[in-house]
């Protein structure tokens, strides 16, 4: 199947199998080109957006049959988690707050990352230990990508 593309700068019609490794070249400058300045034209429309919406302290706008919302101007806050936690659990223990109050503020959680060296090394020892890692290893597809600068 011949795929073809429409090169947005000049709408001209691309068959991808045919062309040179030279147009394809151009063609994903092109597009990189025309990205950018989409993602400029999004950020000054979004931007004028949000100025309109905190003028009427209303951060959801319906117009021309979209749904426009915006985020709030308040300020996000990030916590010390485990500091915030240690320091609620001292209320608990004089009455003044639930463990369950506690536990809806700050949520513990624990993770385990699997590290590719140890993995490695793992499997290097071959035999049971190896079978253990693979019968827990589940094959990613990654998103392949190809990167273009302009050549000097």
């Amino acid at each position: 199947m011949t795929e073809i593309v429409v090169h947005p700068l000049t709408a001209e019609a691309v068959e991808l199998a045919s062309a040179s490794t030279d147009d394809l070249a151009v063609l994903l400058d092109s597009v990189k080109d025309y990205e950018s300045r989409l993602r400029e034209v999004k950020s000054l429309v979004s931007r004028e957006v949000l100025r309109r919406q905190d003028r009427d302290a209303s951060w959801t706008t319906r117009a021309g049959g979209y749904v426009l919302k915006g985020s709030s101007p308040a300020p996000s806050e990030e916590f010390d988690a485990l500091a915030l936690r240690s320091e609620l659990l001292g209320l608990v223990d004089e009455g003044a707050l639930t463990i369950e109050a506690v536990d809806a503020a700050v949520e513990t959680v624990v993770s385990y990352r699997a590290r590719k060296a140890g993995i490695s090394a793992l499997r290097k020892l071959g035999g049971v230990i190896a079978q253990i890692v693979d019968r827990h290893a589940t094959p990613i597809e990654k998103t392949r990508y190809v990167s273009i600068a302009r050549d000097a």
